[in-house]
């Protein structure tokens, strides 16, 4: 199996700056920040002040996951930062302009992504899938870390690669040594896994 690119969750970490220090030593491709606005999920994070700060000192580039109602306002928030990725929910924005949304997105510099939580039926790709260049996979119920790996994602993950054979796949939820080789993907989002642990590197390299 072809080895993944690796987006590093600091969510679970209890000292967010310290665990961006600590990976932009490690050969992690992204870091990936989960902006939660208390109302798409019940939790709140990543303060767009600490997405700032985040970025003053990130070796390594973003990988923005909004999990918000409000898209377009945080996208434009997002402006000028060392951001690879920005990825949405289509379950936020379906009464919405979602191509003037993917348009404001690419005009910052940034890749576009979409995510759908794994009780959506991944239809809702249709149309929308050949127009991002990334599909974030949820595997667990967004909005909280340390959950455990839903087994019917892999199957989810399958069929979207059929949809599309180019587009990045990345999966978000569970993700460690194990659960990584099941899943058909480009890209794995890993949180507790690789931040609890004392050695970033070797946990990093274990999920490839």
């Amino acid at each position: 199996m072809k080895k993944k690119m690796v987006s590093v969750s600091i969510l679970g970490a209890s000292d967010k700056l310290e665990a961006v220090r600590l990976l932009n030593g490690t050969s992690c491709d992204f870091i990936h920040i989960d902006v939660m606005d208390g109302e798409f999920v019940a939790n709140k994070a990543f303060s767009m002040s600490l997405v700032r700060k985040i970025n003053r000192i990130t070796e390594k580039r973003m990988d923005v996951h909004l999990m918000v109602r409000d898209v377009e306002m945080y996208v434009k928030r997002l402006t000028g930062m060392n951001i690879g990725y920005v990825t949405f929910h289509i379950e936020a924005v379906r009464d919405r302009d979602i191509g003037g949304i993917i348009g404001c997105i690419r005009d910052m510099g940034y890749g576009v992504g979409i995510s759908i939580k794994p009780d959506t039926d991944i239809g809702v790709l249709k149309g929308i899938i050949d127009i991002v260049d990334m599909v974030l996979v949820m595997s667990v119920e967004p909005g909280k870390g340390g959950q455990e790996f839903m087994i019917e994602s892999v199957a989810r993950i399958k069929e979207i690669r059929k949809m599309r054979r180019d587009v990045i796949i990345s999966v978000d939820g569970g993700i460690n040594d194990m659960t990584s080789f099941l899943v058909d993907t480009d890209m794995v989002v890993v949180g507790s896994y690789i931040t609890s642990s004392s050695d970033y590197e070797e946990r990093i390299e274990r999920v490839r």
